[in-house]
């Protein structure tokens, strides 16, 4: 697989026969007044020999780009899969005019869903969701026979200001979605005899504003899902955060042969 981080939490994974991307918000500028500024990047070069499939797992402005649409003028085969949580009204769709021809080549998905899509050039993917603990869902991803898992916001978000209360309802709110994961790895497509399927690549959150609970998120999904390699997402351009963690779990990522991608800035690209 191809894999190119295009900016914050903007992926594409390129199989035999498929782009697949993930919340791409190209063309999305960052607010200047915030404290905390994400890359953005620069739409990818597509072999356009291949069907495209745009993932949108929430609907805020730094995972969801509206300029994804901009793709059925520049590709014949394109599908989106958008989070319920993403506005779609009647007005919205107009204004991003999508039309009722345009609606066989969408799909929208709450948390805890099981789909196999059939895409209109004939390729088929198998698409779990999970609830995320933020908003909308992630997603795990059987395509071209590879296991992909997107996280979204699905993060341990552990705000000592929340207080103990908070907390524990927050890992309870991650800890069983991820165990819902463990589950399904281990049933048919993704496994025929039982046995847990290996998640080819994870794009997992390093997010350093969590300040001392900045690895508990990362650290639960290597302990609870079989995992071959992660790409670190959401370091709002802290890259030097995966140096860090890479240092930190050194032992426990070799015992487990687990690779750790390192993100140096927009469009970096890998092979896996």
């Amino acid at each position: 697989m191809r894999i190119e981080y295009i900016g914050h939490s903007g992926v594409l994974v390129e199989t035999e026969r498929l782009n697949l991307i993930f919340d791409c918000i190209v063309g999305q500028p960052a607010s200047e007044d915030k404290e905390w500024f994400y890359d953005i990047g620069q739409m990818p070069e597509l072999d356009k020999s291949k069907g495209t499939v745009f993932f949108v797992s929430h609907n805020h402005g730094d995972h969801y780009g509206p300029q994804i649409w901009d793709a059925r003028d520049y590709l014949d085969n394109v599908y989106y899969v958008l989070s319920k949580d993403v506005h779609f009204s009647s007005g919205v769709r107009a204004r991003l005019n999508i039309t009722e021809a345009d609606m066989p080549r969408i799909s929208r998905l709450k948390g805890y869903t099981s789909n196999d899509i059939q895409l209109p050039w004939g390729d088929t993917i198998h698409v779990e969701t999970i609830p995320s603990t933020d908003v909308g869902v992630a997603y795990l991803i059987l395509a071209d026979g590879h296991t992909i898992y997107h996280a979204g916001d699905h993060n341990l978000w552990l705000w000592e200001e929340g207080g103990e209360k908070y907390m524990a309802e927050m890992t309870k709110n991650f800890m069983g979605p991820v165990e819902h994961l463990a589950t399904v790895l281990s049933q048919p497509p993704f496994s025929l005899d039982g046995a847990p399927a290996q998640i080819e690549l994870a794009c997992l959150l390093l997010d350093e504003r969590i300040e001392g609970h900045i690895y508990d998120g990362i650290d639960a999904y290597l302990n609870m899902l079989p995992i071959k390699t992660v790409l670190p997402i959401h370091q709002w351009q802290e890259y030097f955060v995966t140096d860090n963690y890479k240092r930190a779990r050194a032992d426990f990522l070799a015992e487990h042969g687990i690779n750790i991608l390192k993100v140096t800035g927009e469009n970096c690209r890998f092979e896996i």
